[in-house]
């Protein structure tokens, strides 16, 4: 069961690397009100889960999958709103080298 776990978990961890350099981008770029809902965001869904889990009794290795996976969505989310802002920083730098 501890494979199936790790299995599990490895989608999330692999993602969960990136969204360190997207979480520090966004601290760097002054996006603390974004951030903040990110994570309230983050810790509604995460609640959510464990509630549906709860209340449909799901079983745990299936708990971990649903658990994992709604994380690595929100790490996809917040590294996609990373690149985008730094998107639109680049373009509104007026960079002349002269």
């Amino acid at each position: 069961m501890s494979g199936e776990i790790a299995s599990a978990l490895s989608f999330w961890l692999l993602i969960a690397f990136a969204n360190i350099i997207a979480t520090s981008y966004l601290t760097v770029s002054a996006k603390f009100k974004e951030l903040f809902y990110y994570d309230f965001s983050l810790l509604l869904t995460r609640g959510g889960v464990v509630l549906a889990c709860y209340m449909y009794s799901i079983t745990f290795i299936d708990f971990i999958y649903l658990y994992s996976y709604i994380g690595m969505l929100f790490n996809f989310l917040i590294i996609y709103y990373a690149i985008n802002i730094g998107k639109r920083h680049e373009r509104s730098t007026d960079c002349n080298d002269t």
